[in-house]
């Protein structure tokens, strides 16, 4: 991998001085009317905060509770606080009523069941929204256990390189796929796009990545609607260095 990357990444890898973050993200709803945000919280997209909120988390089912509860007890949230800096908070569930989280985020870019009861992962779909806005920010369907979401923000004080990105779509199905970023006030671009008819496809892309840079994969059918797509990418996170 070391010899297809800039020297500089090259030497933060030779150091040992990274991260590796690997993003995934799965709709089962793609449509035909615009580029929609890969994740499992149905049509549309993700609206990103302008400050941080406090969320609350939900689940739709009473057996996701830290009182003895069958499926999910507790879930693990990780993201940027306030100033855009890397944290994270674990939250006793208490099945469908909310539970608001004691830290505010700017970002939620992954969650994951920690402990569980018998049922061994989340029995309903486990939501954060945000208290003030209103807004889901993430979302962990229902037996999967964690967040299906290709959504990302590079913290304060770190750099990132996408090393490669990964798209797929089932039997029969035509889909674009497009790798988008943002730099803090500017606008989204389109760094990559693919278009798939009933298969995968990998390639290595090499794009920098700025702190505060959001990134996400969107995709779109070219006929049809509520189509199944996933897509998945690799980046490695490490110190801004002058």
């Amino acid at each position: 991998m070391t010899s297809l990357l800039p020297s500089k990444w090259n030497r933060t890898i030779s150091q040992g001085n990274y991260n590796l973050e690997n993003k995934f993200g799965f709709s089962g709803d793609i449509d035909n009317i615009a580029h929609e945000d890969i994740w499992t919280f149905g049509d549309g997209n993700l609206v990103y905060l302008d400050q941080a909120e406090i969320l609350n988390l939900v689940s739709s089912n009473a057996q996701d509770t830290a009182t003895n509860g069958n499926g999910a007890r507790t879930v693990t949230l990780i993201g940027l606080d306030a100033d855009w800096k890397l944290q994270t908070e674990v939250i006793s569930l208490n099945g469908e009523t909310q539970v608001p989280t004691t830290k505010s985020f700017i970002r939620l870019y992954r969650m994951f069941v920690d402990t569980v009861g018998l049922i061994g992962w989340n029995a309903g779909e486990i939501t954060a929204v945000s208290v003030t806005t209103l807004k889901a920010q993430a979302q962990i369907p229902a037996t999967f256990g964690q967040t299906q979401m290709t959504h990302y923000t590079v913290p304060v004080g770190k750099e990132a390189y996408i090393v490669d990105w990964h798209a797929t779509c089932g039997r029969g199905e035509d889909i674009e796929f497009r790798l988008m970023t943002r730099e803090p006030g500017k606008s989204w671009r389109a760094r990559r796009t693919m278009l798939l008819y009933q298969t995968a496809w990998s390639v290595n892309i090499g794009v920098s990545l700025g702190e505060k840079t959001d990134v996400r994969v969107q995709a779109k059918t070219v006929s049809g609607a509520n189509r199944p797509g996933a897509s998945s990418y690799e980046l490695i996170v490490a110190d801004i260095v002058n």
